[in-house]
């Protein structure tokens, strides 16, 4: 398979195909991508000649091109594995240049797919759907004529034209139908332009750096898959899927499908449940026989949430309930192999900690007012602190000290909404800028800032994973992230609010959430990882799922916990022996196939919460992976698998198995009500 190729072209735009685009080749198919222009002192840009080409990092070549009728500089980063159908690019701009206008009216033009377009695909990943309380997938599409004179939000677009497919995307993030860039169908083809924020008037050249940008193509002509044909779309998203899984981020620990166990549930359970504190249950004692049972069961990574600190901002041990910095929680860890996770608010910093005495300069502030929080989590009040602003840099090497200091290899961001700071003074902003424009400038350099601090902590921090919560809507969800870590997409599901029941009714105990109960709902709600997965692998979605309960509930935690959740939380220390026997067997069996699922293009049989619901993740070149099965109603269920190269050597979880000769596999699988199961293919 050819991959994707590019050189660059410049003339004298008088043609199309002679404009300063970058020409993208794949299997004798070409596409063009018009080089961009920025609304600089001089006017809109128009790109001179190119100059040299450097080598950046992570085997990334630098394009340098000069400009007709400005100063600065324009640098291309532009990274691509070998044999890859994607190619990943950047734009920074040097020299004494500044922006002049509004963004959204004077707009960056970040590029353009040139050529005859038909079709237009829109994929948004930042719609929050607040009955399920969670961000979800969806999928537009509609002919090229269709779209014309509407934004397309995206961030990832399909443009189909009669001869090939064309994806591009971009690597930012916010929740629909809020946005900072979009797609635009312009005279046959679809421009990729700013739409609010990305710079504010008067910003120096030399102080921006743009999102990165994903381009990938593929013949119209259908391709093989072993022995099924996949249309060149398919094929195209199943190829990005794959980028995003093993290309995108340098650091690759967030794509390692580890188990995971937080303790939050049990802090937040243990307070609803039997009005205990937050922090009751932060001690060496509980903590230490939670990480006896947890290594008996097979987790990987020990999370400790909030409330293990003295004060946010200085993010400094408790020793009142981690004596000696967590020493013997680290000692019991290292013993099983085990790794350390943290929680932080990556803007908070309590009022009386150095971080925030020494530096009240990058403090938030909205109309003037400085944010101010109350207690967070049980702990000291805390000041909101502005990510885009020196304060960032800060941030980073309090992150590296503590990878230093105690071994953390696990980061768990949460509490970062995307709006929050219009002052002057910090990167996004002056006095000569309005509040909304500072506010808009911010609310777009936060994920840029959030992607950075992520990137150099992985980078610094051999085995690093840097996880952000998106379990609350108003949060920056899309790709940007990714290119770092990964989301921790969905907490206990909706609250009782979401379903519009009034404050008047009260619920006894007052747990909020209403899948906060062991059973085969919460998994239910809790799969949305699954629905990601056709675009997004699911293992970059942490979720975590109950191993207390009855079996019922067990097998249907266990089965969602297989679709790529990969979390558990909640009452270890109440499990019977036969719970935790179930599930350290089910966990040695998963870890047998898991780089399998996580690899597999997923393939689904009904939707959730039918009867049945069934999903396989079988790599087709080996037969190793799973199936799973879900049902409401009790009955025997059969299911057919796609064809495999290679027939398992095992399989294990179903009543009846058959060969077929067409190298396909078929079960059957009895189920009560509210059952699941899972079919091992080792």
């Amino acid at each position: 398979m050819e991959q994707l190729t590019y050189m660059v072209i410049r003339t004298d735009h008088e043609k199309p195909e002679d404009r300063s685009v970058l020409r993208l080749k794949s299997d004798s198919f070409i596409r063009y991508w018009e080089l961009p222009s920025f609304p600089l002192q001089e006017g809109y840009t128009v790109i001179k000649e190119l100059e040299e080409v450097r080598q950046g990092e992570n085997a990334a070549q630098i394009l340098v091109f000069s400009f007709v009728n400005s100063p600065a500089r324009l640098l291309v980063e532009i990274c691509q594995a070998e044999g890859s159908d994607f190619c990943r690019l950047r734009y920074r701009l040097t020299g004494e240049d500044f922006f002049t206008g509004h963004d959204g009216t004077n707009q960056i033009c970040y590029g353009s797919v040139i050529g005859e377009v038909s079709a237009v695909t829109e994929i948004e990943i930042s719609q929050f759907d607040r009955i399920l309380h969670s961000f979800v997938p969806t999928e537009y599409q509609d002919t090229y004529d269709a779209w014309k004179d509407r934004e397309i939000a995206g961030p990832v677009i399909l443009a189909d034209s009669p001869d090939g497919a064309v994806l591009g995307a971009y690597e930012h993030g916010a929740e629909a139908p809020d946005h900072f860039l979009a797609w635009y169908p312009v005279n046959g083809e679809i421009c990729l332009c700013s739409a609010k924020g990305n710079y504010y008037d008067g910003q120096p050249a030399e102080e921006y750096t743009a999102p990165w940008i994903e381009l990938g193509m593929r013949p119209a002509q259908i391709s093989e898959q072993g022995s099924e044909k996949i249309p060149a779309q398919e094929h195209l998203l199943r190829s990005w899927r794959r980028f995003l899984l093993e290309e995108m981020a340098p650091y690759g620990d967030s794509r390692k499908p580890l188990v995971f166990y937080n303790s939050w549930h049990v802090q937040e359970g243990k307070k609803y449940f039997c009005g205990d504190s937050y922090l009751k249950y932060l001690n060496d004692d509980f903590i230490l026989r939670d990480i006896d049972i947890a290594h008996e069961i097979g987790v990987e990574v020990y999370v400790v949430d909030a409330g293990w600190f003295r004060k946010t901002g200085d993010w400094e041990v408790n020793e009142s309930f981690f004596p000696e910095k967590m020493k013997a929680v680290r000692e019991r860890l290292d013993r099983y192999g085990m790794r350390l996770g943290l929680w932080f608010n990556p803007i908070a910093a309590a009022k009386t900690s150095h971080m925030y005495m020494t530096h009240p300069e990058y403090v938030m502030s909205r109309q003037g007012r400085q944010t101010y929080w109350g207690k967070i989590w049980e702990t000291e009040e805390s000041y909101g602190m502005c990510l885009a602003s020196g304060y960032s840099d800060m941030f980073i090497e309090t992150l590296v000290r503590l990878n230093r200091e105690l071994g953390v290899t696990y980061f768990k961001w949460d509490a970062v909404e995307q709006y929050g700071c219009d002052c002057a003074g910090h990167l996004h902003g002056t006095d000569s800028n309005d509040p909304e424009e500072r506010q808009d400038a911010y609310a777009y350099r936060m994920g840029l800032e959030m992607v950075r601090i992520a990137q150099e902590v992985s980078r610094r921090c051999p085995g690093a994973i840097v996880d952000f919560d998106v379990t609350e809507g108003k949060r920056s969800m899309g790709l940007g992230f990714l290119a770092a870590g990964k989301y921790f997409l969905i907490n206990n599901g909706p609250y009782f609010h979401n379903f519009d029941i009034p404050k008047s009714v009260k619920m006894e105990p007052d747990t909020i959430n209403v899948f906060f109960y062991p059973g085969a709902a919460r998994p239910q709600i809790c799969r949305q990882a699954a629905r990601f997965d056709p675009y997004i692998p699911s293992v970059l979605f942490l979720t975590h799922f109950f191993p207390h309960g009855p079996e019922l509930g067990r097998k249907n935690s266990m089965a969602a916990f297989a679709l790529g959740g990969n979390g558990i939380w909640g009452f270890l220390q109440e499990m019977d022996e036969e719970g935790i026997r179930d599930w350290a067997q089910f966990i040695t069996e998963y870890k047998k196939v898991r780089e399998d699922v996580t690899a597999a293009y997923p393939v689904k049989s009904g939707v959730q919460g039918a009867s049945p619901e069934i999903y396989e993740k079988i790599n087709p070149a080996n037969g190793r992976g799973i199936v799973v099965f879900f049902t409401h109603g009790a009955g025997s269920f059969t299911y057919v698998t796609q064809p495999l190269k290679v027939q398992p050597a095992k399989i294990k979880g179903a009543d009846q198995v058959t060969y077929q000769e067409n190298g396909r596999i078929r079960l059957d699988v009895k189920l009560e009500e509210d059952e699941a199961a899972v079919v091992f293919f080792e």
